[in-house]
């Protein structure tokens, strides 16, 4: 008969740096995910965690479903600690950072489903192309990235309350690729790679299509 093993720890995102070694950014750490995974090692026993689980980042819970770990005593929680894990010779060094700042939606009429969600230099021909087609009737939202690491405490929760979320960038996509992986929602991505920026023109066509044809 298979024992539980009950385990109880926090989480955090982890940012770790070593010298001579690149650096990795937004891993999942924290005394109960090495606990639970820890405890899997031991034979004919069952992972039974007690923490709380992050709806800005539902990797954790994925993971431990994934696994067969038991979560049904976790409890939901707005977001986890996020540590910079500093290695050296001398030491290692554990630096906690300032919670990320909410996202903001420019969403007037509150009625949008369709949401843009830019970074770097696509704010201004984003916002150009919203406030246009705004003005032609057709309802969108837009929200711009000030930071990468950390994200948004809330962009979660934000991304999952539209029917798409469309990714303008001046490169292959990195943005979409992120988070698609992090929050998993199907972002649409829309790439520029000829060395010139949007134009709101373009944008705004573009947008169109998916407001009016999904």
């Amino acid at each position: 008969m298979a024992s539980v093993l009950g385990v109880r720890g926090g989480l955090s995102i982890d940012h770790l740096v070593a010298v001579g070694a690149p650096a990795a950014y937004d891993q999942l750490g924290g005394p109960g995910l090495f606990g639970a995974l820890g405890g899997r090692l031991i034979a004919g026993s069952t992972v039974r965690l007690d923490t709380g689980l992050p709806d800005a980042d539902p990797r954790f819970e994925t993971l431990f479903t994934s696994l067969g770990i038991d979560v049904s005593h976790c409890r939901a929680v707005a977001d986890v600690p996020r540590l910079w894990i500093l290695n050296a010779p001398e030491g290692r060094r554990i630096v906690e950072t300032a919670p990320p700042a909410d996202v903001e939606i420019e969403d007037p009429d509150e009625n949008a489903r369709v949401l843009v969600l830019g970074w770097g230099s696509t704010y201004g021909p984003i916002g150009a192309a919203c406030r246009a087609l705004r003005q032609r009737g057709l309802p969108i939202a837009q929200a711009h990235l000030r930071h990468l690491a950390p994200l948004p405490a809330n962009l979660g929760t934000v991304l999952k309350g539209y029917d798409k979320v469309v990714i303008p960038e001046m490169n292959l996509g990195q943005l979409a690729h992120l988070i698609r992986g992090r929050y998993l929602i199907d972002a649409v991505p829309f790439n520029q790679v000829s060395g010139l920026p949007f134009t709101a023109a373009t944008l705004e066509n573009m947008l169109e299509d998916v407001v009016k044809n999904g």
